[in-house]
């Protein structure tokens, strides 16, 4: 098989699907850092971002639109090419390239997991299988509920349309698909949804597109940026009120709002921004807390466990909830200087903990422990790993952003 010479030879090929989130181009390029020839693959896109290597948009919507009965052989077909041509696959939860294979729930109609007849055909040719979590392709209802006071669900408009909610319905995606995977892998608030997880931090930041800006000035209103794209899964109407009473107080405070734009908007406004604010009921954080860092600003989250975000004691996210939001605010105002050092700390985290090749390391310490890789493609993975370790080190030296 092409697959077994690949490997045999050093020579493994990945493939990041199917799901259009930004940072999946990214953990790609994760790999090509470590000598894999990576492609991501996407059959949508979505505002965030349209950068993928393989993106079929544009013959899927036509396809979807004036032919939607050869949708499911044109996935088949699809798939069948990258069999050939990649060695180990990397989905999320909801989907892998075939479309799924049965609904959530036997009376609805929402369709979210990795087809069955896919995951046998991998395993059949030899493929290494990882998944991901994003949120929404894990996230149970009751799980969610049972975290405490403030969660994901409590404000949910529509139980069933947003995650796959169903407790029994993602309890046996997840179990169809531990049979197949060399590593389940899940991060955040998303742990307790994947039985048998292996926390991983693996949503990468490119540092030389998210600059450093830091906190450049002390005085004048205090500029808070908010980009959610569910405003309601991120609290944002405790961050507006608290943000109304303290301008009702005579403080010095604006609140910029972002939602349905492109990444590099979004970018754009962190630049401009003395505080980022991330979400204040999921308990877990978004990829807004890691570019928000990256910009070397402080950033507001509500982490219910520290100890879902890469070296904890390190971060210096500013811990908030709906119940000390007002409070924090008025801390922030009133230490602005404070904030600057701060900003400079995210900075250096991000570049230690976040960056490609900080993430790319870790993913080649995954494919080692995991991946019962022939001799030829371990030996190529551990000279990656040293030069992802390198070009780390290059990166933090070149910055060296004293705080």
């Amino acid at each position: 098989m092409l697959t077994t010479r690949r490997l045999a030879m050093g020579r493994m090929r990945s493939l990041w699907g199917v799901t259009p989130l930004l940072t999946l181009s990214l953990k790609a390029r994760c790999d090509r850092l470590l000598g894999i020839q990576a492609d991501s693959i996407v059959y949508t896109t979505y505002h965030t971002s349209t950068d993928f290597s393989l993106n079929l948009s544009s013959p899927t919507h036509l396809i979807t639109k004036h032919f939607p009965l050869l949708l499911s052989a044109w996935c088949k077909i699809v798939f069948a090419w990258t069999l050939l041509h990649y060695d180990t696959f990397h989905y999320y939860y909801d989907r892998g390239i075939l479309l799924p294979d049965s609904p959530v729930e036997p009376d609805q109609r929402l369709m979210i997991g990795i087809n069955k007849a896919e995951l046998d055909l991998l395993k059949k040719a030899g493929k290494k299988l990882y998944c991901f979590t994003y949120g929404a392709d894990v996230r149970t209802r009751t799980n969610t509920l049972s975290l405490g006071e403030y969660n994901c669900c409590m404000d949910c408009p529509e139980p069933g349309k947003y995650c796959i909610c169903s407790l029994e319905g993602s309890k046996n995606n997840i179990k169809k698909i531990k049979k197949y995977a060399n590593a389940m892998l899940a991060t955040t608030d998303n742990v307790n949804d994947v039985d048998g997880a292996r926390i991983f931090h693996f949503w990468p930041i490119d540092t030389e597109r998210v600059t450093y800006k830091g906190v450049t000035k002390i005085d004048g209103p205090l500029k808070i940026v908010h980009a959610p794209n569910h405003p309601l899964f991120k609290g944002t109407k405790y961050l507006e009120s608290a943000v109304s009473v303290l301008k009702s107080e005579g403080l010095d405070i604006e609140l910029h709002l972002l939602s349905g734009v492109s990444n590099d908007q979004v970018i754009n406004a962190f630049s401009k921004a003395d505080v980022i604010a991330d979400q204040f009921i999921t308990g877990g954080y978004g990829y807004t807390l890691l570019e928000g860092l990256a910009r070397g600003k402080p950033v507001l989250c509500f982490l219910r466990n520290p100890d879902c975000i890469a070296a904890p004691e390190e971060c210096p996210v500013i811990q908030t909830d709906p119940d000390n939001l007002i409070e924090i605010l008025r801390w922030c105002i009133n230490n602005r200087k404070r904030l600057q050092e701060i900003g400079k700390q995210g900075r250096n985290y991000i570049l230690q903990h976040y960056s490609i090749p900080a993430v790319a390391e870790r993913f080649g310490n995954l494919y080692l422990e995991t991946g019962d890789f022939p001799a030829k493609t371990e030996d190529q993975l551990r000279r990656g790993i040293e030069k992802a370790k390198h070009a780390k080190n290059i990166l933090i030296s070149t910055e060296n952003i004293a705080v």
